[in-house]
């Protein structure tokens, strides 16, 4: 009878420990988890980018609608005007279903060529 009594009083005390480990964790809270192994925190990558030489803007790799491939894309730093230089689609050989991946790039010294 008494370790009936001790387990039963040994299950009361423990048993919230137990269900409260089972249960999801907080949303609200932050813990390690969600900081280094979940994408909770994740940011888009931005770049590489590059500044004219002209300091006019710079340009900078993003993602291309549909979402094959990147587009090499100007900003202008005066008004923020974004435009396309190199769409992914230019960059898909003949034969090939998926655009060239770019890992970086450079600009010549007359900013012509790339």
């Amino acid at each position: 009878m008494r370790r009936t009594t001790l387990a039963l009083y040994c299950l009361m005390a423990l048993g919230p420990i137990v269900l409260a480990r089972a249960e999801e964790p907080d949303p609200s809270r932050l813990t390690l988890e969600r900081i280094i192994t979940r994408d909770d925190f994740r940011t888009e990558g931005f770049g590489p980018s590059r500044w004219l030489k002209d300091g006019s803007g710079y340009t900078t790799l993003e993602p291309a609608e549909g979402g094959q491939g990147r587009d090499i894309v100007r900003y202008d730093s005066a008004t923020g005007r974004r435009d396309v230089l190199v769409a992914a689609s230019k960059l898909r050989p003949e034969g090939v279903e998926k655009p060239l991946s770019i890992d970086d790039y450079a600009w010549s010294e007359d900013g012509r060529s790339l």
